[in-house]
């Protein structure tokens, strides 16, 4: 079973201990000792809900469907991204290609100077000088051939006249079979991680009425959200991205399109294969080595929430403070997007040189301004806001590491009714620890 770690104790964990449920409940709930086969019943059903796919095996021989179809899935709909991307390269080449000659034959004094980019900015002041300090005119140097004679009669082609012949019918079918084999096993998926979710909302409201009839009690928020898994909705979500991008990919492959759809359906297709290969993480977690780093994450996400909450709030002033001050003398900070971006490139330690040079001297006061600005906010978010960052997750995953021993983890209270365990009693630091029983 997948244990999820906590540091204290719920009203659930205090019944199943035995020794001091009576201040919470009536009565005690170990497994067989009211002789309830009701109990004993939705005790084996949560047990085996919690079970990953791994344990259901080693318990039932239940075959992994679920797994299975997410690794036909990812290499499908890998391979089907990896398609698309060649054709849509191609695509935007051959409009931006169509765009330049087009130009060239219908706008007049059109030539080849304006398909490049104006760089409006240089990367600095460029110098030529001698070694006395003398500047020297450039010196365009000419290297040509005397003389040239060319022979126009003598010159010969020859042509291979060997016709090559392409048949696109027969790729036009796999990638209609592709995109068909996509959208049914995308479909499969999509059923079979609802009807999970319908299922354990059936036996989320089972243990509701268990815990009203039982014990008077209401089953806790927490308690309830641990029926609900995350991963599937995670999987549901890409499944309905990458069903909606494939039956617009065979729509613009059919020609059965109006307008260019080819940047939506690349984002659903994109966003989908992202989800799709986050999902893997799932199933790496059921290894101990690979779900400490999951684990990890997920205990520092509260934390990190918090704290990239408050340096937001820094970096907001210092965003709006530079896009009013600096805006009209610094070409980085002329909009607030481009302060943000600016601003965010420094956290990283990029173009930091290049973002000091530019700033116009015409204001001498904003001129030495800026640096103050500057130098605040780069030593701040790099010795104090990055710092602090790496420290809130290094202390989960040290946290982790000490509650990941089994005979110390601590259950959450949905996962202590699936267990008969033998608990001695809440520690003096406020938390319980449970051992099954030999």
């Amino acid at each position: 079973m997948e244990l999820r770690l906590r540091t204290k104790p719920t009203e659930l964990e205090a019944l199943v201990s035995g020794s001091n449920s009576s201040s919470h409940f009536p009565s005690t709930c170990g497994y067989g000792s009211s002789g309830d086969q009701s109990e004993e019943r939705l005790r084996r059903k949560l047990r085996f809900f919690f079970m990953n796919p791994i344990e259901k095996w080693q318990s039932k021989r239940r075959f992994p469907y679920k797994f299975i179809v997410q690794v036909f899935k990812i290499i499908l709909v890998t391979v089907q991204l990896c398609l698309f991307a060649h054709n849509r390269y191609n695509h935007v080449n051959y409009s931006w290609d169509n765009r330049i000659a087009f130009s060239h034959l219908f706008l007049k004094g059109w030539d080849a100077t304006r398909e490049y980019a104006n760089l409006t900015n240089a990367i600095g002041p460029y110098s030529y000088a001698e070694e006395d300090n003398t500047m020297t005119p450039p010196v365009l140097c000419l290297h040509q051939y005397k003389e040239g004679i060319i022979y126009g009669f003598n010159e010969s082609y020859i042509f291979n006249s060997e016709i090559v012949t392409l048949d696109n019918r027969l790729d036009y079918i796999l990638r209609s079979t592709l995109n068909s084999l996509v959208i049914l096993i995308c479909s499969i998926s999509l059923i079979l991680c609802s009807r999970a979710i319908y299922r354990a909302q059936q036996l989320k409201h089972e243990t509701i009425i268990f815990f009203r009839k039982t014990y008077t009690k209401e089953l806790s928020v927490e308690g309830r959200f641990e029926f609900l898994n995350l991963w599937y909705v995670m999987i549901i979500t890409n499944d309905v991205f990458i069903i909606l991008g494939s039956a617009i990919k065979e729509e613009i492959e059919k020609k059965q399109f109006v307008g260019d759809q080819w940047n939506i359906c690349s984002v659903l297709l994109g966003t989908g294969n992202l989800l799709v290969w986050f999902g893997v993480l799932r199933y790496l977690g059921f290894f101990k080595t690979y779900n400490v780093v999951i684990l990890t994450l997920k205990k520092a996400t509260p934390k990190v929430a918090r704290f990239l909450l408050c340096a937001l709030l820094i970096y907001a002033g210092f965003t709006f403070c530079g896009w009013l001050i600096l805006g009209p003398y610094h070409m980085k900070f002329r909009s607030l997007a481009s302060t943000s971006e600016c601003l965010f490139a420094l956290i990283n330690g990029d173009d930091m040189f290049a973002t000091f040079s530019i700033m116009s001297f015409k204001s001498p006061m904003l001129w030495w301004y800026s640096r103050i600005y500057l130098y605040c906010f780069i030593s701040l978010y790099i010795y104090v806001v990055l710092s602090l960052f790496i420290s809130v997750i290094m202390d989960a995953y040290e946290t982790i590491k000490v509650l990941i021993c089994p005979h110390e983890a601590e259950l959450t209270q949905t996962h202590c009714v699936t267990e008969n365990m033998e608990v001695p009693g809440s520690n003096p630091d406020g938390t319980l620890t449970t051992r099954p029983q030999n």
